[in-house]
């Protein structure tokens, strides 16, 4: 198993697409959710994304 790892993620919830950008400059992912920020749902969509 390796090292774990610790990732900054900028979540941008209501988006038309469901992706996960990696950036390559040392700065935050970026997550597009189509779920909004209500009761937890963009936070479940996060966690089934990553």
């Amino acid at each position: 198993m390796g090292t774990p790892k610790t990732i900054l993620i900028k979540v941008q919830p209501n988006s038309p697409t469901r992706s996960l950008t990696e950036s390559d400059d040392g700065s935050p992912w970026l997550a597009r959710l189509k779920s909004p920020p209500v009761e937890g749902r963009a936070n479940r969509e996060l966690i089934a994304l990553v």
